[in-house]
């Protein structure tokens, strides 16, 4: 028996003895064990008739030539993935209307050159030449999703066309209760201040990798593999109705897949602006309008101060809020940038700003929902892209993606920036990924690069925060949608680049804590004699005091943390923590340090 996920031969039993997926029951032998790091090889048998995905048909029920307009041009792969039952039952339908909504819009996908096939996880005919004519598998959403990948794995090996593909994209429709979200180790999850165990993300889908996922992104070297999809996801809220699918996808017909920005709007936590200035470059470059200009004479009265509300095209908030924001807000931009607070908290639905450490309401679900255009959207927040067991009215991803929204980037843990120094994380993030948009990327591809760009310095070690931040971040929405701007013009990546990086990647491997704040315990004698013994560390503490308070407002007494450091290649750094807490959110603040004391960055919590 042959394991669909990896190629690998096993002896028997119920999981792969390679990477631990499930293996179906009636899986027989079909080929050769595959190279460890081409799980997904290239397909020797044409599937049997009786395995094929499901045939693309129009809203009457009959066959859709599976064509481009232009039959030389080249198309590319990608797969519709849902389950049927899940979704009708969300939506309070019938799987057969679902069935004819999708394969309409497969259609006219074929249209603009992307090859959609619908694959149903809830009744799954098994491709393998080798298995039992008929073989089927019926997954629920609370079956893993290394089984889910299963799916996708024999699809991708037996059930593609390959004639004049470029590359392939997964539109996942339906959220953690239709097909389910993967959940993996959180890189920071022993951190204090930080409280997140795991990260929901989409990544394991692009590799199919199923349990070998943990440690290879773990370590990194998962991103020394093939990525062998571009994953979006449309998830819908708990309020759902079949208008939020079928709105969703006669919007994106209407345009399509390409969406005309002419006009912006973005809004911003002062802290951050000159960050977020660097962050909306491209939307300058490519001469988008904003409102924002109007306003740039504007100012506002905060706490006795005189502060601007709009500078160089961004609204800057605490001068604008909740209290004041349908004044400015403007409803028909096609492109929405938020560089804002955002908290995991049920009570707090929308984005939020800071001044001097008090936390102010800056933008809500409402506004989003009022939007007249359909568009792109960018959110740096942490917990921008919340969305499990949500209603429209509290999720600002929920609000967006029902109204008119047709991308949306956003993060589901604690996004991170870094203060003063050049832009970084989700900065460095939604930068790449908004310029990669503008040089006429899909969707996928430019988050694609946008990922890929952190492997391209500092010789391929990354900090704690840049793995959360490649991780974080998804795509909602139908990846293979495009931005149109003046002088953007489609192009797809050269083929040979679907590996991020072909070089070693050095994570964290090694971490000792030299010192943790107890409030409720004096210091104990084992601290005190650290103190004693390594005097350098004393030393640089008052310079990182000093630093971040000079340049932060940051009291020396939120220190929470010390931290020796070692990556994967042996380098050594000093990471110091301090945790400031009110009453939206918490932040956390890490200032890293060489070993001999020299500030390296600052990062922070959104």
């Amino acid at each position: 028996m042959f394991c669909p996920n990896c190629g690998k031969r096993c002896d028997g039993g119920a999981y792969c003895c390679n990477c631990g997926a499930k293996l179906p029951v009636s899986s027989a032998v079909a080929t050769d064990a595959e190279p460890e790091k081409a799980p997904v090889p290239e397909a020797a048998h044409e599937p049997a008739s009786a395995a094929r995905p499901h045939a693309v048909v129009s809203d009457e029920g009959s066959p859709v030539p599976q064509k481009p307009k232009d039959a030389g041009a080249a198309v590319a792969e990608g797969a519709i993935f849902t389950n049927l039952k899940a979704l009708a039952a969300k939506l309070n339908t019938d799987t057969g209307t679902l069935r004819r909504l999708l394969s309409a819009y497969a259609a006219a996908a074929l249209s603009r050159g992307v090859r959609y096939h619908l694959i149903d996880a809830s009744e799954y005919v098994w491709m393998n030449p080798g298995a039992k004519p008929g073989s089927t598998a019926r997954l629920s959403p609370s079956d893993s999703w290394v089984e889910h990948i299963a799916l996708l794995a024999d699809y991708f090996r037996y059930g593609r066309s390959r004639e004049k593909e470029e590359t392939n994209y997964l539109f996942i429709v339906g959220g953690e209760d239709v097909i389910p979200m993967p959940v993996v180790p959180h890189y920071m999850a022993d951190r204090p201040g930080i409280g997140e165990k795991d990260i929901d993300t989409d990544i394991p889908y692009a590799y199919m990798l199923g349990e070998r996922t943990y440690p290879l992104l773990k370590s990194g070297e998962l991103f020394n593999y093939e990525q062998y999809f571009h994953v979006g996801r449309l998830p819908f809220p708990t309020d759902a109705s079949l208008d939020d699918l079928t709105g969703y996808l006669r919007r994106v017909a209407k345009c399509s897949g390409t969406v005309l920005l002419k006009r912006y709007y973005g809004q911003v936590n002062m802290p951050w602006g000159e960050d977020s200035q660097v962050v909306c470059e491209p939307l300058r470059r490519r001469g988008l309008h904003t409102t924002a200009h109007d306003y740039e004479s504007s100012y506002a009265d905060v706490g006795g101060e005189r502060m601007s509300v709009a500078r160089n095209g961004l609204y800057y908030s605490i001068p604008v809020v909740e209290e004041n924001v349908d004044q400015i807000f403007d409803a028909d931009a096609d492109f929405y940038y938020f560089n804002l607070h955002g908290s995991d908290a049920p009570t707090t639905s929308g984005f939020v700003a800071d001044y001097r450490q008090v936390g102010y309401g800056a933008i809500s679900p409402r506004q989003l929902a009022s939007v007249r255009t359909p568009n792109f959207l960018v959110s740096e927040a942490c917990y921008g892209a919340k969305f499990m067991q949500y209603s429209r009215d509290r999720s600002m991803l929920l609000a967006a993606i029902t109204s008119r929204t047709l991308l949306y980037l956003g993060s589901s843990r604690s996004a991170f920036c870094n203060n003063c120094y050049p832009i970084d994380n989700s900065d460095r993030l939604a930068n790449i990924y908004i310029g990669e948009l503008f040089n006429g990327h899909t969707a996928g591809e430019a988050l694609y690069l946008a990922r890929r760009s952190f492997f391209e310095y500092d010789e391929g070690r990354l900090y704690d925060q840049q793995m959360v931040s490649i991780v974080e971040f998804n795509i909602f929405g139908d990846p293979t949608l495009r931005a149109h701007g003046e002088g953007t013009a489609a192009r797809s990546l050269p083929e040979g680049v679907s590996v991020m990086t072909k070089n070693p990647v050095y994570t964290v491997s090694g971490q000792e804590c030299l010192y943790k704040s107890d409030p409720g315990r004096p210091e104990s004698l084992l601290e005190e004699v650290r103190g004693l013994v390594d005097r350098n560390i004393m030393r640089i503490r008052e310079v990182v005091d000093r630093t971040l308070y000079e340049r932060l407002g940051v009291e020396p007494r939120s220190l929470s943390a010390i931290f020796r450091n070692r990556f994967a290649d042996g380098k050594m750094f000093y990471s110091f923590d301090y945790v400031e807490n009110n009453r939206y959110f918490s932040r956390v603040h890490t200032v890293i340090t060489s070993p001999d004391g020299e500030v390296k960055t600052i990062i922070s919590t959104k």
